[in-house]
């Protein structure tokens, strides 16, 4: 799926990350294992992405992840994400 999806024409890919661990994602999202399927997802595309597609990570602010902003900024930078 990744693989179709970064190679479909698209300019830009944004992910939803609103944590920087499981149990803080899911608190935001209210699905338990979205966290490990959405940091999947996002290595695939970093590794299967042509040149020129612009990868990046959108956080919803709340008060379950106020405090971990400086650690998504490093979480997505770890995941080669930056935008």
């Amino acid at each position: 799926f990744a693989a179709r999806l970064v190679h479909s024409g698209l300019s830009s890919l944004l992910f939803s990350v609103h944590g920087t661990d499981a149990r803080t994602h899911a608190q935001n999202v209210g699905v338990a294992e979205a966290f490990a399927q959405t940091i999947a997802g996002i290595e695939h595309a970093v590794r299967l992405a042509p040149r020129g597609v612009e990868l990046g990570m959108n956080v919803t602010i709340t008060k379950h992840n106020e405090h971990q902003l400086a650690a998504l900024t490093e979480l997505a930078h770890s995941l080669g994400l930056r935008w």
